[in-house]
C-alpha cells in the first residue's frame, strides 16, 4: 500500500509538471547540461570550432580556415521545438568575448541558408555595424545607438512582433524597425562572426538563453526531461 501511495503522489507530481509545461512560455537554457541536445551545429562553414557546455556556460572556440574575404560566419542554431512563430523574444547573456563579435540571428532558414534571410543581432560593432541583414534582406534603416549603451553589449534581447523587430541589451532600447519580407520566423540562433588571417581565432563565453512567447514550451536546464525522469522512476520502483 505504502508503494502504490507513492506511485500516486509521484504520478500527480509529473502530470502537474507536464500541465504546468503546456501552459507555460519561457524556455531558459543556463549551460547546465551536459551536451548541446536542443541545438544544430552547422558543420558546413570553413574551419575548425567548438560549441561545448563547460562549467555550466556555452564555451566556444573557433579557427577560421585562411581563404578570401574578410571574415567566416559560425551559427548555432537552436532547434529545442518546432519554430514557426509571429511573436517571441529571445536573449543571452555574453561573459567573455575576443577575436571577433557573436550574437542572435533571426529569421527564415527553414532551407538551411541561416545567413541570407536572416538578420544578425551582434554584442560588438562588426565592419562598423551592429546589425547585419542577409543578402535577401531589404535595406534595414540606419542604427541610431542611444549614448547609455556600452559596446561592446554584455547581454543581447530581440523582441518580434510580426515583422517588427526592437533590440535591446539590459533593458535599453537600442533600435526598432520593421522588415515587411519576415512576418513570420522559422529560425533562430547564436552565430559568430571570426576575423580572417593569421592567428585569428575567435573565443566566446555565453550564458542564459532565454526564449519566451505564446508559443514556446517550458524548459528549464535543471529539470530537464521530465518525461524521461518519469519513467527512469517508474521502472526503479517497479523493481523494489
Amino acid at each position: 500500500m505504502k508503494k502504490l501511495h507513492t506511485l500516486f503522489l509521484i504520478s500527480n507530481v509529473f502530470i502537474f509538471a507536464f500541465v504546468k509545461g503546456v501552459f507555460s512560455d519561457t524556455w531558459h537554457e543556463d549551460f547546465s547540461i551536459k551536451g548541446l541536445y536542443s541545438w544544430k551545429i552547422h558543420d558546413e562553414f570553413i574551419g575548425e570550432f567548438i560549441w561545448q557546455t563547460k562549467d555550466d556556460q556555452l564555451d566556444v572556440w573557433i579557427d577560421p580556415f585562411p581563404g578570401p574575404g574578410i571574415f567566416h560566419i559560425f551559427p548555432l542554431e537552436f532547434v529545442g521545438f518546432p519554430i514557426k512563430v509571429t511573436e517571441f523574444d529571445v536573449k543571452v547573456s555574453i561573459l567573455e568575448a575576443r577575436g571577433g563579435s557573436i550574437g542572435i540571428f533571426v529569421g527564415q532558414c527553414d532551407d538551411g541558408d541561416v545567413y541570407n534571410r536572416t538578420i544578425k543581432f551582434l554584442h560588438t560593432l562588426f565592419l562598423n555595424t551592429i546589425i547585419r541583414r542577409g543578402a535577401d534582406i531589404d535595406q534595414l534603416p540606419p542604427l541610431v545607438l542611444v549614448n547609455n549603451v556600452p559596446i561592446p553589449l554584455k547581454e543581447i534581447e530581440v523582441s518580434f512582433k510580426e515583422g517588427h523587430f526592437s533590440f535591446f541589451s539590459q533593458r535599453i532600447l537600442i533600435t526598432e524597425f520593421q522588415v515587411k519580407e519576415l512576418r513570420e520566423i522559422d529560425c533562430f540562433g547564436l552565430i559568430a562572426y571570426v576575423y580572417k588571417g593569421a592567428g585569428a581565432v575567435g573565443e566566446f563565453v555565453l550564458d542564459d538563453f532565454i526564449v519566451s512567447g505564446p508559443d514556446v514550451p517550458v524548459f528549464r536546464d535543471l529539470s530537464v526531461r521530465p518525461v524521461g525522469k518519469a519513467a527512469v522512476l517508474w521502472g526503479d520502483l517497479k523493481q523494489r
